[in-house]
């Protein structure tokens, strides 16, 4: 897949350039902090870029669930935390579409920046509402889509707003869907975590048949349980058949709950990802908030990096976060910055905010 991408031509100097970022993190006591591989330190070079060009740029992006304007969701703490590692101010408008924003976007000078106010504050947003993407375009002269982790979503800042101005992927967006856009070659290997086998038969009935070898997380054995097989995991068996690896063994903790797989299953894990081309992680092997349950998450990322030649895709909020966190964050091809949105892209699914920019 090939997207439209801005040139040189597209944006002048002093262009109004409207531009949907993914700054959706967790604050930490009211901050955010961008650490070196996170998604908001990734769309710091597309803002130099456009700030070189002499474009007035005009952020955008939304935090958490508020149920409407709700002060702990407020975008400010991001504007501050992005204005200091790009060495500029960013103004912060008190509200999404409304006057304040209009007014600053109207006087935003060459090379400044400014940032809406949570996009979710306003309900028409997650509507996908024409009239709303229509406000958010009279404040810009070209949109650029930098935010792959929401594409997947029928947003009015994602969807609704190309039809109203000329719009672009932006860098990051772009270099993310060449990455997953390349084939997969054998021998592929899924690795899928989490807890809940139920949510994630969808991406084994796509992408988990593409796959030379699935392997399961702790967390969904239970469902693989001898004498209690669940309707889903009798489903997934039948799917994959010898395809499918579930950990050999397990740690479990005082109360005899699973946490992680065990080690014999950390040893074994070089053995199948020998001969790996590509391989797409998704979601932790344990219960990794508890120290405990860390051991096969993080020898899974020793043997993965381990994997001479592999393409190795990461996917997903809190296994993403894991990667980045740790010493072999430089050494994974990519640590995609959308979670649902990767899984409904390699499934095929068609993803409403690309659409509008295929080539």
């Amino acid at each position: 897949m090939k997207l439209r991408t801005w040139t040189a031509s597209d944006i002048t100097r002093g262009t109004k350039v409207l531009v949907r970022i993914d700054a959706n993190v967790d604050l930490v006591r009211g901050r955010a902090v961008i650490g070196k591989y996170d998604k908001i330190a990734k769309t710091l070079p597309e803002i130099v870029k456009l700030r070189e060009r002499g474009a007035a740029i005009i952020l955008m992006t939304h935090l958490g669930r508020p149920r409407g304007k709700q002060t702990e969701f407020s975008v400010t703490p991001i504007a501050l935390a992005m204005g200091k590692a790009l060495g500029v101010k960013i103004m912060m408008a008190d509200d999404v579409a409304g006057k304040d924003a209009e007014w600053l976007a109207m006087h935003l000078a060459a090379g400044e920046v400014m940032m809406l106010e949570n996009l979710r504050f306003d309900k028409r947003e997650e509507k996908n509402d024409p009239e709303f993407a229509k406000l958010l375009a009279k404040m810009g002269e070209v949109y650029v889509n930098n935010a792959f982790g929401v594409c997947h979503r029928a947003h009015a800042s994602v969807s609704a707003i190309t039809k109203f101005l000329p719009s672009f992927a932006g860098g990051l967006l772009a270099e993310e869907v060449k990455q997953l856009s390349a084939p997969l070659k054998k021998k592929t290997i899924l690795i899928v975590g989490g807890n809940k086998l139920e949510t994630k038969v969808p991406l084994l009935s796509t992408l988990g048949v593409q796959a030379d070898l699935v392997i399961v997380g702790s967390g969904l054995l239970p469902a693989f349980k001898k004498g209690r097989t669940s309707v889903e995991a009798k489903k997934v068996i039948k799917l994959l058949g010898d395809r499918l690896r579930l950990p050999l063994d397990t740690r479990v903790d005082h109360r005899g709950k699973i946490i992680d797989v065990g080690r014999a299953t950390e040893q074994i894990m070089p053995v199948w990802f020998k001969g790996a081309k590509t391989i797409i992680w998704n979601g932790p092997l344990g219960l990794v908030e508890e120290r405990a349950g860390a051991a096969g998450t993080k020898a899974l990322m020793k043997a993965i990096v381990g994997a001479a030649g592999a393409r190795s895709i990461v996917g997903g909020g809190s296994t993403v976060g894991l990667v980045e966190n740790s010493s072999f964050a430089s050494k994974f091809t990519l640590l995609s910055t959308g979670g649902g949105a990767m899984l409904e892209f390699l499934s095929g699914e068609v993803m409403p905010g690309l659409e509008p920019l295929i080539v």
